[in-house]
């Protein structure tokens, strides 16, 4: 028997398990779980399951088989997507994953530091959440390491939550932004 939970959050910020509605996955998409290396399935599931509204906020992906519990860090996934698409750009010279503590820091070709915190929450939970810790990472204890800040999340930001990263902005003349990858796609967003 293969059971699916997703972790995900409620408007109190507690995780609650659901079964996962498995009408939402591709009907045209058949696996044999003993024909059908895990990971393979595993990155299916995910890449399938976050292209739809009605998961909200997925935060990471449990699984049951044979009564064993499995687990994906959506996190990791994610982070090693966005330093492989990074990679990829030709903008950075050099990317590193978890250096000091930073999700991910990038050296851009005219030697300028970018800093960027992930986080797989809600879109104004994961500004909540990152802006501390990036600023700590980037000035603690009087230093200024990073010329640009960046907050990654899973999800598009809303009109609002734009204008509050603007007035950020504009208020503390801080240099943070947020940006969105795009799971299915592996794209991220243009800077907001």
């Amino acid at each position: 028997m293969l059971t699916f939970l997703l972790s995900s959050e409620t408007s109190k910020s507690k995780s609650v398990r659901r079964p996962l509605n498995t009408s939402c996955l591709s009907s045209n998409k058949t696996f044999v779980i003993a024909g059908c290396p895990i990971k393979d399935l595993l990155e299916f599931i995910l890449s399938e399951a976050t292209r739809y509204s009605e998961i909200p906020y997925l935060m990471a992906l449990s699984f049951i088989i044979n009564q064993e519990r499995k687990y994906i860090p959506t996190h990791n996934i994610i982070q090693n997507k966005l330093k492989s698409y990074s990679e990829d750009t030709g903008y950075y010279t050099e990317v590193l994953l978890e250096s000091d503590n930073v999700d991910i820091k990038a050296v851009t070709l005219s030697g300028e530091w970018h800093y960027f915190e992930l986080k797989t929450s809600a879109p104004r939970q994961c500004i909540r959440e990152a802006l501390g810790q990036i600023l700590e990472y980037a000035h603690y204890p009087f230093d200024n390491r990073a010329k640009k800040l960046y907050i990654v999340g899973c999800y598009e930001l809303s009109e609002n939550e734009v204008k509050y990263m603007n007035l950020l902005r504009a208020i503390y003349n801080i240099p943070i932004w947020y940006r969105w990858f795009n799971n299915a796609t592996n794209c991220l967003s243009e800077d907001y």
